[in-house]
């Protein structure tokens, strides 16, 4: 991490709330303690991130699975939505005090945490391990989901549009 963001993080008295859209994430900041908020468009590396180091989100989601990645956040009590296009300054101040004042949302998020990094290998070792599966399985066609052989028509539901339209 660049020296200055560091001792911006660091001597941060109260806190930081870290904003990103989802251009690009450091992940040293997620993972220092002075962040309290993270508030994002929750993507799904953006989440992961979120869950792996503990910290609550707010989400703005605006682009397909940025929504249900939103609500897991919200049913692990992690996290709050705010709809993007009806999004108001006292909405957002709210929101914010809310997760940043209410003690539950900091330890849902540790909880998720702590569930998210129990696991039997490191995630090095579990690429490694996946891979070699799908070598001695001569490329795993067992494993493959019904999803993949649904047309991109279908798979987004745009099919259903002139029904919609009609």
């Amino acid at each position: 991490m660049p020296q200055d963001l560091q001792h911006f993080l660091d001597e941060a008295e109260h806190g930081v709330i870290y904003f990103s859209m989802g251009l690009e994430i450091l992940q040293q900041i997620l993972k220092h303690p002075k962040v309290k908020l993270f508030i994002t468009h929750a993507g799904l590396l953006s989440i992961i991130e979120a869950a792996y180091y503990g910290v609550p989100v707010l989400c703005l989601p605006t682009y397909f699975d940025q929504f249900s990645n939103a609500k897991r956040m919200h049913l692990a009590g992690a996290g709050q939505t705010i709809d993007y296009n009806s999004m108001s300054f006292d909405k957002l101040n709210q929101t914010i005090q809310e997760l940043l004042q209410n003690p539950s949302y900091a330890k849902n998020a540790k909880l998720l945490s702590t569930r998210f990094r129990d696991q039997p290998m490191n995630a090095v070792d579990t690429a490694v391990w996946w891979t070699e599966y799908v070598l001695r399985h001569k490329g795993g066609p067992h494993m493959r989901i019904a999803e993949q052989d649904i047309s991109f028509m279908k798979y987004y539901k745009l099919d259903l549009i002139p029904i919609v339209f009609d």
